[in-house]
C-alpha cells in the first residue's frame, strides 16, 4: 500500500511555502529531549477511548511507544522518504484486522500532537519569533499523516472488498461448475434433439410449401371455376331469354298451328267435295264414253251394211 502513496505530490500541496522538511528538523531537535512522553500520549488516548479493546496490539506498551518514538523520528527528519509512511500503513494493518475505525488512529494523532505542541511552546518559548513557523509545520505534518492515514485505511478497505468479492467468485464458480456442466449436456442434447427438430421443421416446411402450392393451384381453380360460374350463369340468363322468346314465339305459332287446323280442315271439306264431284264427273264421263263406244260400234255396222248393199 505504501507504494501508492504519492508523498511528493502532497508535499506540493502542504509544503506550499518550500519550508515544511527544514522546519520540520527544526520541530524534531525542539521535541526530541520529550519524544518519549509525546509518543505516550498515543497509546493514552487509546487507552481512554478503547481500554476494552486493547489487545489489537500484542506488543506491550513501552516498547509501542518505542516504535512509535522512531515513527515521529522519521516523520519529522525524513518527511520526504517511506519509513514514516510504512510505520502507519502497519498501524492501519493491525487497527483494521480488529475493526477499529479510522476516527480511532486520527483520534490518537490528535493527542500525540497536542502533547508535542505543548512541549514545544514550552521549550522553545511564547517570545520566541520562531515558534509560530514551528507550530504552523506540527499542525501539517498531523494533517499530513491523517490524510495518509485515511487514505490507507481506505486501501485496506478495498482490498479486503475485492478479496471478498474474489472469494464469492471462486464460490459462485465452485457452486456453479456442476450445474454449468450439467446445463452443457444438456444443452448438447437440446441441440442434438435441435437438429431433429429443424429436420422435421424442414421436412413440414417442405410440405406446408407443396400445401401452399396445392392451395394455390385449387385458388386458381376456384377463380377460373367462379368465372366459368360466371359465364354459365350468364349463359343461363341469355338461354332463359332466349326460352321466353321462344316460348313466346311457340305460342304465337300454337295460335297459327291452330288457325291452320281449322283452315286445313276447311281444306278436308273442300276436298271432300271435290272428290264427289270429281267421282261423279267420273261417272259421267265413264257414261260418255260408254255411250261414244256404243255409237261408234252402231255407227260401224251401219258402215258395213251399206257397203253390203252396194255389191
Amino acid at each position: 500500500m505504501t507504494a501508492r502513496i504519492d508523498v511528493r505530490s502532497r508535499l506540493r500541496i502542504f509544503d506550499f511555502e518550500g519550508s515544511l522538511i527544514a522546519s520540520g528538523r527544526e520541530v524534531w531537535t525542539a521535541l526530541e529531549p520529550e519524544i518519549q512522553a509525546v509518543s505516550g500520549a498515543y497509546w493514552q488516548q487509546w487507552l481512554r477511548c478503547f481500554a476494552d479493546e486493547r489487545n489489537w496490539a500484542p506488543d506491550d506498551t513501552q516498547k509501542m511507544i518505542d516504535v512509535g518514538a522512531v515513527f515521529l523520528r522519521n516523520r519529522f527528519l525524513d518527511t520526504a522518504g517511506t519509513a514514516w509512511i510504512e510505520s502507519i500503513e502497519r498501524s492501519v494493518a493491525a487497527a483494521y484486522a480488529k475493526d477499529v475505525p479510522p476516527m480511532a488512529l486520527l483520534s490518537m494523532i490528535s493527542a500525540s500532537d497536542r502533547a508535542a505542541l505543548e512541549v514545544l511552546m514550552r521549550r522553545v518559548g511564547a517570545e520566541n519569533p520562531k515558534l509560530p513557523a514551528l507550530i504552523d509545520t506540527l499542525m501539517r505534518l498531523s494533517a499530513l499523516e491523517g490524510d495518509i492515514t485515511v487514505e490507507i485505511y481506505n486501501m485496506y478497505r478495498e482490498y479486503s472488498a475485492q478479496t471478498a468479492r474474489d472469494v464469492l467468485a471462486a464460490d459462485f464458480r465452485d457452486s456453479i461448475g456442476a450445474t454449468v456442466e450439467r446445463a452443457s449436456r444438456e444443452g448438447d442434447a437440446l441441440r442434438i434433439q435441435a437438429v431433429h427438430t429443424s429436420a422435421s421443421a424442414r421436412g413440414m416446411l417442405g410440405k406446408a410449401s407443396e400445401v401452399a402450392a396445392a392451395a394455390e393451384q385449387s385458388a386458381v381453380a376456384m377463380r377460373e371455376a367462379a368465372q366459368t360460374a360466371a359465364g354459365l350463369i350468364r349463359a343461363i340468363e341469355d338461354a332463359r331469354q332466349e326460352v321466353e322468346a321462344a316460348a313466346e314465339i311457340a305460342t304465337r305459332a300454337s295460335g297459327q298451328a291452330g288457325a291452320a287446323v281449322s283452315t286445313s280442315e276447311a281444306l278436308s271439306d273442300h276436298a271432300k267435295s271435290i272428290e264427289s264431284i270429281l267421282g261423279l264427273i267420273r261417272d259421267i264421263a265413264g257414261q260418255t264414253n260408254l255411250l261414244a263406244l256404243n255409237a261408234t260400234i252402231e255407227a260401224a255396222r251401219a258402215g258395213g251394211l251399206d257397203r253390203g248393199v252396194e255389191r
